[in-house]
């Protein structure tokens, strides 16, 4: 069956830079907070061992904007994880996950 226009629409956007960018902090986000979790680190102690304050904590899971490279390999390092980022082709599918190879390991 063919699409309407309106699923093309939603596909494209989908697919978009930001919309990928956007997916891709959701997912480095929860799984750290995910890790967290499971190592019973809160935010307030995650900023002690950055030493950042807490607020800066915070916005970081807000806004995964800010999630550089150094903050990352940061953030895995007081965690005790490897951080590993593999590039891969794309899929044929869009539903499936662009990123699904970047993992944050625990």
């Amino acid at each position: 069956m063919e699409k309407t226009w309106f699923e093309k629409l939603g596909d494209e956007i989908k697919d978009s830079f930001d919309s990928r960018l956007a997916r891709m902090e959701i997912e480095v986000t929860e799984r750290i907070l995910e890790v967290m979790e499971e190592k019973k680190v809160t935010r307030a102690e995650l900023a002690r061992r950055l030493h950042v304050s807490p607020p800066v904590v915070t916005a970081f899971f807000r806004r995964g904007s800010n999630a550089t490279m150094a903050r990352l390999l940061k953030i895995a390092d007081v965690l005790d994880l490897d951080l590993s980022i593999q590039f891969q082709g794309k899929k044929v599918d869009s539903r499936e996950k662009p990123f699904e190879k970047m993992r944050i390991a625990g």
